[in-house]
């Protein structure tokens, strides 16, 4: 499998004015589709389509990031057909391609939701770790 491909289309974030202490963050990676595509680019690959959302909602309802978007994949054609077959009979990712996308789009997602965290003065929704330096003697 390699990816050839990736592009957000909907990036959305927005936060309340009032802001109150953060209960509770989550974090969800879900995939809306797989398909067979066609590059004009690249005629003699299997292309795969995956359409994904990524979202961050804190709660009480203070914010909320929501990131969708595309992701190509070159399979090989058997890879391709049984992708697409379990896909489109019980809406799951193949095992043998779920943890490499997820890990791609876990590291693509949450940079792009750190820098709308930045944007709009929101708490990391992960934890960062922590520098701490001491006095010399």
């Amino acid at each position: 499998m390699k990816i050839i491909g990736f592009n957000y289309t909907k990036v959305s974030a927005e936060r309340v004015a009032k802001w109150q202490p953060i209960k509770n963050i989550n974090t969800n990676i879900q995939f809306i589709d797989i398909v067979k595509d066609e590059v004009e680019a690249i005629k003699d690959l299997e292309v795969i389509r995956l359409s994904f959302k990524f979202d961050v909602h804190y709660e009480p309802k203070n914010a909320t990031i929501s990131l969708e978007g595309l992701l190509f994949l070159n399979l090989d054609s058997n890879e391709s057909k049984e992708v697409i077959k379990q896909w489109s009979k019980k809406k799951e990712v193949a095992e043998s391609l779920r943890n490499a996308v997820v890990k791609f789009l876990w590291k693509k997602c949450n940079l792009k939701a750190f820098q709308l965290e930045e944007e709009l003065n929101i708490p990391t929704h992960l934890q960062l770790p922590q520098i701490s330096f001491k006095a010399q003697q």
